[in-house]
């Protein structure tokens, strides 16, 4: 009988905890989306839509970290290490873009070729600096594990 509770507990434990894995995992990608709206806002309209973009921007912030902090804080090694790894990765392009974006901008402007706004160029990069994470995350979820 004492047995049979322990395994009990134990199937409940572990139903609660991948319940709220899959909660964290759904604030993860509601603040994505959140984040990618905001960005396409800035990107298509500009200031037209500056306070809605702000709005969308900081609720991204406010949903992605409250399914981040939680969802690395209770992973295994591997997983904080992967997280962890992702999240160098993602850091390192975003800034590798926005360099390269701010130059070109700069040569393009003086050549009166295209013009680009700071509201789309702070739209480009949030929107790599997302899209970035999540797909170095992927990666390194599916490769298994990182050095």
């Amino acid at each position: 009988m004492v047995m049979s509770v322990d395994v009990a507990e134990r199937k409940t434990t572990v139903d609660e905890g991948k319940k709220t894995e899959l909660w964290h995992r759904f604030y993860l990608w509601l603040g994505t989306l959140y984040f990618l709206l905001g960005s396409a806002a800035l990107i298509v309209f500009g200031p037209r839509l500056e306070i809605m973009s702000a709005i969308f921007i900081m609720m991204g912030g406010i949903t992605y970290a409250m399914g981040y902090v939680p969802y690395i804080g209770g992973l295994d090694e591997r997983g904080r290490r992967i997280g962890n790894k992702a999240a160098t990765i993602a850091w390192i392009f975003t800034m590798s873009f926005a360099g390269a974006l701010l130059s070109v901008r700069t040569a393009l402007a003086g050549l009166a070729v295209i013009a680009i706004d700071g509201y789309q160029i702070l739209g480009l990069i949030l929107t790599i600096m997302v899209v970035s994470m999540l797909a170095a995350n992927w990666y390194y979820l599916k490769k298994g594990d990182v050095e």
